[in-house]
């Protein structure tokens, strides 16, 4: 079992990933994400925590080649609809962004992170019409 694996499941005190519920998976999901932009040397600030501000606020648009945004999905989970428009929103003013998808999430061995490009052309359309 990966490090990452056991800390959660020991935070949580259960003993395998089966254990864990939808929602608890996907928040060890979001972990594996973060950490494997953290090895890659990305400093990695999760917007989903109480406290974080309401705005991110750009007056060079340059500083989005240095920044991903990325949704995190596990298992069949698709981008929803207003998170590809917002990332689709991103995308237009210049930002990189992605799709951490966690394949094989419920295996403790196999499970593997695949960085995808969102459907962005499928919610241009979406919101042309």
């Amino acid at each position: 079992m990966r490090e990452v694996d056991r800390k959660f499941l020991q935070k949580l005190g259960k003993d395998k990933l089966s254990d864990l519920s939808l929602t608890e998976l996907g928040q060890l999901n979001e972990k594996r994400v973060e950490e494997y932009y953290e090895k890659q040397g990305f400093k990695v600030l999760d917007i989903n925590k109480l406290g974080f501000p309401d705005f991110i606020v750009v007056l060079d648009k340059s500083v989005f080649k240095k920044i991903k945004f990325v949704e995190v999905k596990g298992g069949k989970h698709e981008v929803h609809w207003h998170q590809s428009q917002k990332l689709f929103e991103l995308s237009e003013i210049g930002a990189e962004v992605k799709i951490g998808h966690v394949i094989d999430h419920l295996d403790e061995k196999k499970w593997r992170i695949v960085e995808e490009v969102p459907p962005l052309q499928e919610t241009l359309m979406k919101t042309k019409a």
